[in-house]
C-alpha cells in the first residue's frame, strides 16, 4: 500500500496503464504489514499492447532503498552541520581577524583571502608574487621571513614566528602560522594564517616598561616538576640570564 504523500506516482502508474507513457521509475514508500513504511525503487515498463496499441501487460521491478534512503539523510544531516561549523569558523575568523593564505612554491601562485589582503595593505584580488610579496617586508626581518619558508619547504615541518611590515609608511607586526601540504615527499603547497599583532606588541611593551618602573618582576613556579620561569624584569632584578636553568633547591 503506497503512502499518502505519493500521488504522483500513483498518477504515473495510471499513465502507464492508458499507454501515455511506455515506462516509469519512480521512488515512493510503501507502508509495511507492521504498519511501518518503506522507501522502494519501481521500474515498470509496457511490453505488450493491443490491437489499438492499449498496454494489456506490464513487467516492473521493485526494489528496496530504505537503507539508501536512511543514508542520503544522514548525509544531508552532516551537510547541514558542516556548513553550520564553516559559518561559525568564518565568524570566528572575522572576529579574531586572521587571514588565510595558501602558497604554491613551484609554481609561485599565492591564494589569500580578503582579510589577509587588508592585513598586508594589499588590494585585493592581486597576482602576489613571493618577489613582490617581499617588497613591503620590513628590511630587517627579510632574511628571517627568507629562512623560515626554507625550513617549511627544506625540513617539511610547520613554522610559526612573527614578522615586520611596512603598511601604508608605518611598521606592523605580523605573527605567521604556515604548515606544508607533502606529496610524494615533495612540499606542493603551503598553509598557514596571518594575524596583525601590532597593538599587542605595544601593549606588551607599555606593560614591560611599566613594570621596570616599578621593580615588579613575576614567576610561575611548577612545583611538580621544579620547574621556574620568571619576567625579563624579574630576571634583571636578580641579574640572570634569560635562558638560565632555574629551579628551586631545598637549603
Amino acid at each position: 500500500m503506497m503512502s499518502d504523500s505519493n500521488k504522483y506516482n500513483s498518477c504515473n502508474c495510471l499513465q502507464l496503464a492508458n499507454g501515455e507513457i511506455s515506462n516509469i521509475t519512480a521512488e515512493f514508500r510503501m507502508r509495511c504489514k507492521d504498519g511501518t513504511y518503506k522507501w522502494i525503487l519501481s521500474r515498470s515498463k509496457v511490453v505488450e499492447v493491443d490491437k489499438n496499441n492499449n498496454p494489456i501487460r506490464l513487467v516492473g521491478t521493485h526494489t528496496d532503498i530504505q537503507s539508501k534512503k536512511e543514508n542520503e539523510k544522514r548525509l544531508e544531516e552532516q551537510k547541514e552541520k558542516l556548513i553550520t561549523l564553516k559559518n561559525n569558523l568564518d565568524n570566528a575568523i572575522d572576529i579574531a581577524t586572521l587571514g588565510i593564505w595558501e602558497w604554491d612554491p613551484i609554481n609561485d601562485i599565492s591564494i589569500w583571502s580578503d582579510i589577509t589582503y587588508d592585513i598586508l595593505g594589499i588590494e585585493r584580488n592581486s597576482n602576489i608574487k613571493l618577489d613582490m610579496f617581499e617588497k613591503i617586508i620590513f628590511e630587517d626581518d627579510l632574511e628571517l621571513h627568507r629562512q623560515q619558508l626554507s625550513k617549511c619547504l627544506l625540513e617539511k615541518v610547520s613554522i610559526n614566528f612573527e614578522y615586520r611590515i611596512v603598511k601604508d609608511d608605518e611598521i606592523r607586526t605580523i605573527f605567521a602560522i604556515g604548515k606544508p601540504i607533502i606529496k610524494n615527499d615533495i612540499v606542493i603547497s603551503m598553509t598557514g594564517i596571518i594575524q596583525d599583532v601590532t597593538d599587542y606588541k605595544i601593549k606588551e611593551k607599555e606593560l614591560l616598561d611599566a613594570q621596570k618602573i616599578a621593580k615588579l618582576g613575576n614567576y610561575d613556579f611548577d612545583i611538580a616538576n621544579n620547574s621556574f620561569t620568571s619576567s625579563l624584569v624579574l630576571d634583571e632584578i636578580f641579574g640572570l640570564p634569560q635562558d638560565y636553568n632555574k629551579t628551586f633547591n631545598k637549603g
